[in-house]
C-alpha cells in the first residue's frame, strides 16, 4: 500500500551530491512541475541545495523559511510527487461522483465497498 507520508520521515540516506526535486507550496508560486537540484550540504538538522541555496529540515523535508510558511518541499524521489498529484485527482473525482448519487441503495453499496476493507476508517 502506498503511504505518501514516508517522504516526511527522517532520512539518514540523504547524501551530498544526491539529485533531489523541489515543489513550490504557495499559491503565488504554483508550479505543476518539479525543479531539479542537488544536495550541497547535509547537517544534523538541515540539508542545503546547491543551485537554489535553500535550506530544508531533514526530518520534514520542508524549507526552513524562518517564521514564515515553507515555500518549497524537497522530494528525494519524483515519483512521490507524481503519486500525490494522481491521488489528489482520483480523490476529487471520487468525491464528485459520490456527491451526485441520490439513491440510498447506491450510497449503501458504495459504503459497503469502501468499508469492507478494514484498512479504511469510517
Amino acid at each position: 500500500m502506498l503511504n505518501l507520508k514516508t517522504k516526511a520521515m527522517k532520512n539518514p540516506n540523504i547524501k551530498v551530491g544526491q539529485t533531489v526535486w523541489l515543489r513550490a507550496t504557495s499559491y503565488s508560486h504554483i508550479q505543476r512541475s518539479l525543479k531539479e537540484d542537488v544536495i550541497e550540504k547535509v547537517g544534523t538538522k538541515y540539508v542545503t541545495t546547491r543551485h537554489n541555496r535553500l535550506k530544508f529540515h531533514i526530518d520534514t523535508l520542508k524549507q526552513d523559511n524562518g517564521d514564515y510558511s515553507p515555500r518549497y518541499i524537497l522530494y528525494l524521489d519524483p515519483q512521490v510527487y507524481y503519486d500525490e498529484i494522481e491521488m489528489s485527482g482520483k480523490r476529487s473525482a471520487i468525491r464528485d461522483a459520490i456527491g451526485k448519487v441520490t439513491e440510498i441503495e447506491k450510497i449503501r453499496e458504495i459504503h459497503r465497498i469502501l468499508f469492507e476493507n478494514k484498512n479504511i476508517e469510517k
